[in-house]
């Protein structure tokens, strides 16, 4: 990616068939795999400050769905390059702020974030009980939507299946449940 970005290799062919996010990303993957800046600072704290800065409710609930798997492909950026402790709790308040429970096509992606976010967790063998806490009673409330509304059974159900999936990939590859994914499921699952 690097060579690319700085005119090494073929980069007539490969930057052409980039969109602008896409070239963002790359652009972001780079500064973020430099240690420091000149001045000493971490580049990982700069760029969260500043993109964490710019999200706020009304925005993201104007996103459409690409606007939001782009956004959910920065905070997985974000959090790869950064210690995930750190990032987890201002990336699960603002996928939070999208609306996990309401029926809207957005919602199946942003459970599809939140899953990534446990895999990060687990891949680095951090305890998923602090995700389990915050996320089961929304999960709860997912499925209570679906018992109970009729008009918008298909977002719902697609919602809960993408929970389901993802709670099948959580427990078939957690190493041990005692990193907090017994917890995860709600009380209907």
């Amino acid at each position: 990616v690097e060579g690319l970005l700085l005119g090494q290799g073929d980069t007539t062919g490969t930057l052409r068939q980039r969109n602008s996010f896409e070239v963002f990303l790359c652009i972001t993957a780079v500064a973020l795999t430099r240690p420091t800046t000149h001045d000493g600072a971490l580049p990982w704290k700069q760029l969260k400050g500043r993109i964490f800065s710019k999200i706020h409710k009304k925005w993201l609930m104007d996103l459409n769905t690409l606007g939001v798997q782009h956004l959910i492909t920065l905070l997985t950026l974000l959090a790869k390059s950064a210690p995930v402790s750190e990032m987890s709790p201002k990336i699960v308040s603002n996928l939070c702020m999208v609306g996990l429970t309401a029926p809207r096509k957005q919602t199946s992606i942003v459970w599809k974030g939140i899953f990534m976010l446990i895999f990060l967790h687990e891949e680095k063998q951090l305890a998923i009980a602090p995700l389990a806490e915050k996320f089961s009673p929304l999960i709860t409330s997912l499925v209570e939507g679906l018992l109970s509304e009729s008009e918008n059974h298909q977002l719902f159900w697609d919602a809960v299946c993408v929970v389901l999936d993802g709670l099948q990939e959580v427990y078939e590859s957690l190493t041990a449940l005692m990193l907090g994914g017994s917890g995860l499921a709600g009380k209907y699952l």
